[in-house]
């Protein structure tokens, strides 16, 4: 598939793996794992009028959407770099 721009691939991979179950994110604080939900709810593929690449809405209409910014997905999304230069390891932060 063609993607218009790096953050809009990972995002797609980090869609991938959250369907596929592939995904757990272990979070004690529920303020946190509110704010996670809240931003991954608001990910929306960007109308596509004669184009071809995927692509997701801005961060700022993000933000528009939920009043901040979305650093939980956004690092989330990014970790999706590693997945798809090849990586196929397990990564664990905390206990």
């Amino acid at each position: 598939q063609n993607f218009n721009n790096l953050k809009s691939q990972c995002y797609f991979k980090l869609a991938e793996l959250i369907k596929d179950n592939k995904i757990y994110v272990h979070c004690e604080s529920s303020k946190i794992k509110d704010n996670i939900i809240q931003e991954l709810e608001v990910v929306r593929v960007k109308e596509i009028i004669n184009e071809v690449k995927l692509s997701i809405e801005s961060k700022d209409k993000v933000k528009e959407l939920i009043g901040r910014s979305p650093d939980y997905s956004d690092a989330m999304a990014m970790r999706m770099y590693f997945e798809l230069k090849g990586g196929n390891s397990t990564y664990q932060y905390g206990k």
